[in-house]
Order: structure tokens, then C-alpha cells, then sequence
């Protein structure tokens, strides 16, 4: 959903994007056609220039902060509780991603469809459609057991470079199926993600689990690239942390004979101002220093208010300071991302990123 139907002008996408640029400077990008021609519109008596959502990709890629992968990855969104900012959290790096033409597939894992209706918008109405099936949307089950082909599944947004597969009530079926499986662990990989990678329309293959363990979660993880856990500094939160990184080190230790090592990624959040939440935070600095963000993502409406509107905090607040913060962050994990694949070093403003790193392929 685009909130800015008049379009982009250059003041908006230089914060938008976080560019230092002049504005002579940035006209020269699209003279040079190195960025989309802008449309001119009249503003009071004067004719500005202006982009459309649909040139906002193209600019991201060429002025903005985040860079393509080499080759796609599995980042999935994870923690053993709910009411962490997971859902939200997933979709804004989505979203930011795709925003710097980076081709982003989301599949939701729980079966309340919380990232799907999100991404999808509201459907509502006023009277059922004549087929009843059509209120159905084939997702991950019907893909594995009812021969539906994963391109017929996947569903656009506004973005050309966001798509996803929708989460719908077959997920408690494949959940069962998968206990009658041989190879449980492998049916993820083997039915989604290697086809999915043979399509190569996409760089991220972004999950947004169910803060539940299951065959599903567990196939999963074993094929993700990166976990990526936000942890919530409060005290409900932490007294979980220790049990669920203690489930997620007995399952790394059966995935040893398949040489499986899950990459960890913790994001403290929902940090409030008062001293139960800081010494909260201190905890999860502390205890998971080689791992954690150097960022924590501060308890603020704005990414609610964004969500509801289906845009990032880059779209709809770029001047917030939780989007200095997400851009931090977001920086992070492309960053723990390309080191583990041997690409470029970490960006030079992020706080000792190369040691952090460096730690992780030890953790």
C-alpha cells in the first residue's frame, strides 16, 4: 500500500535512503541515467520532480544501504516466545530490503497468517464470493501435497521486488505429515528452498517462524543461513532465553553428523526507559556478546503504525529515531550475512563488526 500517491521527491528519498547527497547531485544520477527519470508535477507555482514506489528499488540499489547477497539466502526469524517484535521485525527487513531492488520471498510459518495479512492487506467483505475455495489461498501443504507448483503459490505486493507464499491452515497438516516423514529434517530443503534457489528470482528467503519447536521449525533451521532472534528486554523474556537456547544447542548437537552449524543472530527489543529493561538488555549484551546486535530497537509505535499501512519505517517515518536504529541493525545482519560467505568486510561504521564476525563461526 503506497501512502504517497503525489510521489517521491528528492528530500523525501534522500532521508528515506539516508543520502548524503546534494540535490544537483542526485538530479546528476538521473540525467546520467543511473536512476529512474522522475515525473514533474506542479507543486503551487513551481514544477518539482518527483519518483514513483515503483522507481524507489532502482535508487535504493544505487544510493542506498544495503547490497545483494552473492547468492540466495535463508534468514529465518525465531524465538521461542511471542510478543517480541518477530512478525514485525521480519516483515520491516523485508520490506527495506526489497526497497534497495534486493528480491526478497517471504514464507510465513504460523498458522494465525500474521506476516500473510500484512503483506496481503485486509480482505474483507461484504458477502462471500460464489466458490467458497476462493477465500483459500494454496500455500506451503498444497505445494507439498497436492502438486500445486511453488510459482502458482508465490503472491506479489506493490513491490516487483517482495513476494511471499501465504500462510493458511495446511500448515498444521504438513506439521503432521511431517512426523510420518522419513527425512523430516530435509523436507524443507528439499521441497522448498533448493527449488525455490533453481528459480534464482531470489536473493533472501526470509521465514517467519511460529514461536513454537516442530518438525516444521526444525527443518527449517537446519536449512537456514542465518537464525535471527529477537529477544524482548523484559523479564517474562529472559527467564524463556535460557531454555530456548538451550533446546536450540541439544538440536545443533543432533545435526552434527550432517555437518549442520546454525549461525545466530540476537536482537534485543522493545527496550523501554526504565531499569528493569536496561538491565535486561545488559543480560543479553552480556551473555550474548559474540552475537548480539550493537543496536537495540527501542519500544515505539511507529513500526506498528507502519505495519498497518503495509510500509517500512523507511517509507512511512524516515526521520524517526527507530529508523536509525533499524538501519543499523538491518546493516548488521547483511553484514553477518556477508562474512559468513566470505564477501566484503563489514561496513566500516559498524561497531566492532569484523571481531564480532569473526566470533560468530565460533559460536
Amino acid at each position: 500500500m503506497n501512502n504517497n500517491k503525489g510521489g517521491y521527491t528528492f528530500r523525501q528519498i534522500a532521508n528515506m535512503y539516508d543520502i548524503s547527497l546534494t540535490k544537483n547531485a542526485f538530479y546528476a544520477y538521473e540525467d546520467k541515467g543511473s536512476i529512474p527519470s522522475a515525473e514533474r508535477i506542479t507543486k503551487g507555482k513551481t514544477q518539482v520532480r518527483a519518483w514513483s514506489i515503483a522507481d524507489l528499488p532502482l535508487i535504493g540499489e544505487k544510493l542506498g544501504y544495503l547490497k545483494k547477497p552473492s547468492s540466495t539466502q535463508i534468514v529465518s526469524f525465531f524465538t521461542q516466545k511471542g510478543g517480541t517484535g518477530k512478525t514485525p521485525l521480519a516483515f520491516q527487513f523485508a520490506r527495506t530490503l526489497a526497497l534497495h531492488n534486493i528480491k526478497v520471498l517471504v514464507i510465513g510459518l504460523d498458522s494465525q497468517e500474521t506476516i500473510t495479512n500484512i503483506l496481503r492487506g485486509s480482505q474483507e467483505t461484504d458477502s462471500l464470493p460464489e466458490n467458497i475455495d476462493d477465500l483459500y489461498d494454496d500455500g506451503l501443504f498444497e505445494i507439498f501435497k497436492k502438486n500445486v507448483s511453488l510459482e502458482d503459490a508465490i503472491q506479489n505486493t506493490d513491490l516487483k521486488t517482495l513476494q511471499f507464499i501465504p500462510e493458511n491452515a495446511g500448515l498444521a497438516a504438513l506439521e503432521t505429515d511431517l512426523n510420518h516423514s522419513a527425512d523430516p529434517l530435509n523436507v524443507m530443503e528439499k521441497f522448498f528452498f533448493s527449488p525455490l534457489k533453481k528459480l534464482n528470482q531470489f536473493d533472501y528467503i526470509i521465514c517467519d517462524c511460529n514461536p513454537s519447536w516442530g518438525r516444521i521449525i526444525n527443518s527449517v533451521l537446519a536449512s537456514s543461513d542465518l537464525l535471527v532472534s529477537p529477544l524482548k528486554c523484559d523479564a517474562s523474556t529472559l527467564t524463556t532465553t535460557k531454555t530456548f537456547f538451550g533446546l536450540l544447542a541439544d538440536f545443533e548437537k543432533d545435526l552434527e553428523y550432517k555437518g549442520v552449524n546454525i549461525q545466530k543472530f540476537v536482537i534485543p527489543t522493545l527496550l523501554e526507559n526504565n531499569k528493569l529493561s536496561r538491565q535486561v538488555l545488559s543480560y543479553y549484551e552480556t551473555r550474548f556478546s559474540n552475537i548480539c546486535a550493537n543496536t537495540p530497537l527501542k519500544k515505539t509505535v511507529t513500526i506498528d503504525e507502519a505495519q498497518i499501512l503495509q510500509l517500512s519505517v523507511l517509507e512511512y517515518l524516515p526521520n524517526s529515531p527507530i529508523y536509525k536504529d533499524l538501519i543499523s541493525v538491518f546493516k548488521e545482519i547483511t553484514d553477518v550475512i556477508a562474512f559468513l560467505n566470505g564477501e566484503d568486510e563489514p561496513s566500516k561504521d559498524t561497531k566492532d563488526s569484523k571481531n564480532k564476525k569473526e566470533e560468530l563461526l565460533q559460536a
